[in-house]
């Protein structure tokens, strides 16, 4: 089987008849740099996590809750961009990670996990759920990313979100 692959915004995905090197003969998708379905693995999450290499609390939070109420505010009836859905279900786990949910230290969000060693503070109530309703948006229709990992015929993609999801309440 094959893979989808494409350069950027505003370009067709083409499919490549290569097998996946990490999953043979399993389909993956790849968008700017994508190599896997977790929250951290592609270049728009690592690029959104490095947000928090200098930040402070409340600059953390901004910039997690910018990416959260992007998604969770966009119209139903509006296409949700693939790159506004990533950065939210980036945004989710570090939610998670802040609420107690183990993240797995990686490079891509070591950024955020060392932010929040660094300010250590309380999740309010009203961030958690802007954050499953982000991830409800973005798994809802009219979202890239749904479109994307349909096609790719991933179906562990969606329970992941729904994991997340779960976590937060």
């Amino acid at each position: 089987m094959g893979y989808l692959r494409w350069g950027g915004k505003g370009e067709q995905p083409e499919r490549s008849n290569r097998q996946s090197a990490r999953s043979p003969g399993r389909r993956t998708i790849t968008r700017m740099g994508a190599w896997g379905e977790g929250p951290f693995d592609n270049d728009t999450a690592a690029d959104w996590v490095f947000g928090f290499q200098d930040a402070d609390q409340p600059s953390g939070l901004i910039l997690i809750e910018a990416a959260l109420a992007t998604a969770a505010n966009l119209p139903q009836g509006d296409y949700l961009d693939a790159d506004v859905g990533v950065e939210a279900v980036a945004a989710a786990e570090v939610v998670a990670a802040m609420l107690g949910r183990e993240l797995e230290r990686s490079s891509y969000n070591e950024a955020a996990i060392d932010w929040i060693a660094r300010t250590a503070g309380e999740v309010r109530p009203a961030l958690a759920d802007l954050a499953v309703r982000a991830l409800g948006r973005v798994t809802g229709p009219n979202s890239e990313l749904v479109d994307l990992w349909d096609e790719a015929g991933s179906v562990s993609w969606r329970a992941s979100i729904e994991a997340r999801k779960a976590s937060l309440t």
